[in-house]
């Protein structure tokens, strides 16, 4: 499996603290079947102001001391970045943290949604870089309006759902709308966005066979392997997710709502 989405970095972001927590999820990384993971710290104006500059020296610190551990796990750079007027100026100085040279994880306000959101996908498009919008389930509008999600798709961004909003562990809200956008087809890929060890661990293996239930293996599989390898490779994706029958949205929503994110 691999990995898009990961705050594994030590001390810059409010990811992994010290190198001996990011040595530590990059094992359990390694032990839930991952064998790429992306480190993705957040970059957000006025408050995780990282850029290729001052990240590069920690990713290289990490990558070695995993090497060094031997940990068979393979570490990655990109950068979860925060919508912004700001945004394509600062792709064009920061390429290290686009993802196979044209993808890169976007990140939306929480509890609301930028009025521009179709403009600003089609102006980054024009330059060569493809949005993976991150965790749109977690959005307070988009939890209850899915229909944008489908206009950004349309327009050429991807989506990424979080592993724990599929298994329940984010709430009521987040599974309910993440349930939604896999039914209909608006989720490409699945990742982690793990922060710790411990109370956000990167773990794909649960949300997968949840998945495997909803949707069959070879569907989890695209989600968690298939496209995220076309994605680092900087292709462009070979199919579309799948939407997924009556039948099967029957037994989603009584799975979704049992007690398996309850742990």
């Amino acid at each position: 499996m691999i990995d898009l989405h990961c705050h594994i970095l030590p001390g810059i972001d409010d990811g992994a603290e010290t190198m001996e927590e990011s040595l530590e999820m990059c094992r359990i990384a390694a032990s839930d079947g991952i064998r790429t993971v992306f480190a993705t710290p957040h970059v957000k104006e006025a408050v995780y102001e990282n850029d290729e500059k001052s990240v590069m020296p920690v990713f290289m610190k990490l990558k070695k001391a995993v090497e060094d551990e031997g940990i068979g796990l393979s570490v990655e750079l990109a950068a979860e970045i925060h919508i912004s007027s700001t945004l394509i100026h600062f792709l064009h100085h920061n390429r290290a943290f686009l993802i196979g040279g044209r993808y890169f994880l976007l990140e939306l306000p929480p509890e609301t949604v930028p009025s521009n959101m179709e403009e600003l996908i089609f102006d980054a498009q024009i330059k060569g870089f493809y949005p993976i919008i991150a965790h749109p389930e977690r959005n307070s509008i988009l939890q209850k309006n899915t229909r944008l999600i489908a206009r950004w798709i349309d327009r050429g961004a991807l989506v990424q759902a979080t592993a724990m909003s599929v298994t329940g562990e984010f709430g009521k809200a987040p599974k309910k709308a993440v349930s939604e956008i896999i039914e209909k087809g608006l989720c490409h890929i699945l990742a982690t966005d793990a922060h710790s060890p411990k109370w956000r661990p990167p773990i794909l293996s649960h949300a997968r066979d949840v998945l495997t239930e909803m949707v069959g293996k070879q569907e989890a599989d695209r989600m968690v392997s298939g496209r995220p390898m076309e994605i680092m490779k900087g292709e462009m994706l070979s199919d579309k997710p799948l939407r997924i029958s009556a039948k099967t949205k029957s037994f989603f929503r009584r799975r979704i709502l049992t007690n398996r994110g309850k742990k």
